[in-house]
């Protein structure tokens, strides 16, 4: 999600390296009506990502697995967060998240997260947000005013000013991965940074925007994911990226 623009870095929770075992599996266990995103300990995903152009063609060469796994609990900020550590597809660790889900909900919390252009950043302080709720049409997920100054580029600075996140429910899909189907509600994450450069002599605004579409499965999680990053100055847009992501294999006890 870093190409340029480092918008939210927990917005995507799918990019997962290896773990282990090698079959699909169904959920087991449990009873009732189970959450979108199990998170008990030792529940794990393993995914195929691409990059993609603005066309949302793939990119040759560009194709990688990872995986994460739920490795333990831990009582953060008001809630009890689930411990989760991705994989690059060599094995090694690159992330540690921290969520929580309930029936209708999940959290991510980022404490405090980076934003940044070319290089060069700022701290915003986000503690826990909702990145899905299954019973509302839209919500919003974090409205925060910056107004920080850093130095930039040839003796330009740049102006963040604000950040906004904010959230979809665009309902239930038939989604196909890895030949089996599942009924995966969509959920549409947006974030824009507004920001400006002041160069001396005037200022160009900027505004740096992510989607993020997750499609969650009773049961089972992330089934498949895209993100697209764009940086809007006013006269023109330019695309700095995009991915998708489909879940290969995974195991979960409810």
């Amino acid at each position: 999600m870093k190409r340029g623009v480092m918008l939210i870095a927990a917005i995507g929770f799918l990019a997962l390296g290896f773990w282990g075992c090698e079959s699909s599996s169904e959920p087991s266990g449990g009873s009732g009506t189970p959450v979108y995103y199990p998170l008990n300990v030792g529940n794990w995903w393993k995914y195929v990502s691409v990059e993609v152009d603005s066309t949302g063609t793939e990119k040759p060469g560009t194709q990688m697995t990872d995986s994460s796994v739920v490795i333990g609990t831990t009582q953060l900020a008001g809630k009890q967060a689930a411990i989760m550590v991705s994989y690059d597809s060599t094995g090694v660790a690159v992330d540690t998240s921290y969520l929580f889900a309930d029936a209708t909900t999940v959290w991510a919390y980022l404490g405090t997260d980076t934003l940044g252009l070319g290089g060069v950043g700022t701290n915003v302080k986000l503690d826990w947000i909702k990145i899905a709720d299954f019973q509302v049409n839209q919500w919003d997920v974090v409205t925060v005013d910056i107004n920080d100054t850093v130095d930039f580029q040839q003796g330009s600075r740049l102006i963040f000013k604000s950040l906004k996140l904010s959230g979809k429910n665009l309902g239930t899909q038939t989604v196909t991965v890895a030949g089996q189907t599942y009924q995966a509600v969509l959920i549409e994450i947006t974030g824009t940074v507004e920001m400006s450069i002041d160069f001396g002599f005037g200022q160009q605004d900027v505004k740096a925007k992510i989607v993020q579409r997750t499609w969650y499965a009773q049961g089972v999680g992330p089934v498949q994911a895209e993100d697209r990053t764009e940086l809007d100055m006013g006269i023109a847009q330019q695309f700095l990226g995009g991915s998708n992501r489909k879940l290969l294999k995974y195991s979960v006890t409810l």
